[in-house]
């Protein structure tokens, strides 16, 4: 069980995007863990793109959202309005959930 899944709200702890917080996009895997996440209006980068005539493009300069390492982001708690860390629970039932250092389970 992932810890960060697609959809979570989270806050960037370092980077020229600290401090703000975001929904997550996509998740990168790398040999079955998750490694990076693409965070929606974050990490923006511009990079330049070459023309394509046959496809109409006319390339340039394109902004688009860069990966983050898991490492810099926190799962961000709507009630608390602050950035947890998370951990993984088993409950009575067998079933493993997300839970809050802090108290109280994952939406």
């Amino acid at each position: 069980m992932n810890k960060i899944r697609k959809g979570d709200m989270v806050k960037v702890t370092t980077g020229t995007s600290k401090g703000e917080t975001g929904q997550v996009e996509k998740v990168v895997f790398d040999n079955g863990r998750v490694t990076h996440v693409v965070v929606t209006g974050l990490n923006i980068k511009t990079k330049n793109k070459r023309p394509n005539p046959a496809a109409n493009d006319p390339g340039g300069q394109v902004k688009i959202e860069a990966p983050i390492h898991v490492s810099n982001v926190m799962l961000y708690s709507e009630e608390r309005k602050k950035g947890e860390r998370v951990r993984i629970k088993t409950g009575e039932d067998g079933k493993r959930y997300r839970e809050y250092a802090g108290g109280g389970k994952v939406a």
